[in-house]
């Protein structure tokens, strides 16, 4: 997937794109349009401004209906320079969406991007990165994921799930539902504390089998033996846990087809960063999970938007950083986000 070459910055305590000639506002053909889940469409456009887009970022649509003057704020999926194609997966809701879910391939839909700052892929590109999404805010992940070297992804849902034969094929995937249906049954944060838990009780299993093996005078290879041998059967436990939710397999069933190949995440590594995009509530959890471990997060903000260029001021949120010329503690997502390091922001 290509990715254009858009300056992201820090100004005054935000990450910021440099945006300028880069924003355009044009007729996008619609390419392909699919029902991808309940109420959720996967709808593919080709613009001129594909190879500008970044991971996070977002376009204004217009769905040509004159008794709806707003554009819909909808994130990039992903995006093809080569082919000058964006993806937009997005979730009918109200009477925008449900206008945007009539349209037609072949037909044409007016759209403005590419808007706002994007995840910081560039800083982290090297790095050990979980993506954590949940509902909608999964689909901006895909991108980010496809940017990155070392990506992983944990995402929550309610109950029916959708992207779930892309994600494993760009990273492991750790999954929650609410009612239990696949995965852990939770949120995306009980999925998260869960794997913590389990590979803590392998750290520990090394440990006894290791001191076991010196109380009983043995030497280094036996130690050696006795702690690979503790580490085999925590994989084969890891082999029956169900999306590392801790419910073991019926008889017969394997090691379900939406983990990828083991990566760092099912090796017990810790990630070097977060991105996380979804509702506030979930986004309030991951950062606080990320803040009592120390490890950088970057939360992708969902708002209400008018103009989608920071004019109107109409998506605020409250930050810990006054403004230099303002004196206020407000950032405009749309312009100073929707990405925002989660230090900064109060969530």
């Amino acid at each position: 997937m290509g990715q254009g070459n858009v300056a992201c910055v820090q100004r005054d305590g935000f990450l910021e794109t440099e945006m300028g000639e880069n924003m355009k506002k044009e007729a996008a053909e619609v390419l392909w349009h699919e029902v991808e889940a309940e109420d959720i469409f996967d709808l593919g456009l080709r613009v001129s401004f594909a190879g500008e887009v970044r991971p996070g970022q977002f376009v204004m649509v217009w769905t040509g209906d004159g008794s709806r003057l707003l554009g819909r704020p909808i994130s990039i999926c992903e995006a093809t320079a080569e082919t000058g194609e964006i993806r937009l997966v997005y979730r009918q809701m109200g009477a925008g969406t449900k206008a945007l879910a009539k349209l037609a391939v072949g037909e044409s839909v007016e759209v403005m991007g590419p808007l706002g700052n994007g995840f910081p892929v560039e800083a982290y590109k090297e790095k050990r990165v979980l993506l954590v999404g949940g509902g909608i805010g999964i689909p901006p992940l895909v991108g980010a994921g496809l940017a990155l070297e070392k990506p992983a992804f944990a995402v929550g849902y309610r109950s029916e799930t959708y992207l779930m034969e892309e994600l494993p094929v760009i990273g492991d995937v750790l999954v929650a539902t609410e009612d239990g249906s696949l995965g852990t049954k939770g949120n995306v944060v009980d999925a998260l504390l869960t794997r913590e838990r389990f590979f803590a009780r392998n750290v520990e299993a090394a440990k006894t089998a290791n001191d076991a093996s010196l109380s009983n005078g043995e030497g280094p290879d036996a130690a050696t033996n006795r702690k690979e041998a503790a580490s085999e059967s925590m994989t084969e436990e890891l082999g029956t846990a169900k999306a590392y939710g801790g419910k073991p397999l019926r008889a017969g069933e394997t090691l379900p087809n939406y983990i990828r190949k083991p990566g760092w995440l099912a090796e017990g590594l810790a990630p070097e960063a977060i991105f996380t995009c979804g509702p506030l509530p979930m986004l309030r959890a991951v950062a606080a999970f990320a803040e009592e471990r120390d490890i950088p997060c970057f939360v992708s903000m969902e708002e209400r938007m008018a103009c989608g260029v920071g004019a109107c001021l109409g998506c605020v949120t409250k930050t810990k950083h006054v403004d230099a010329h303002s004196g206020v503690t407000n950032a405009r997502i749309c312009k100073e986000g929707p990405v925002f390091d989660a230090r900064e922001v109060v969530l």
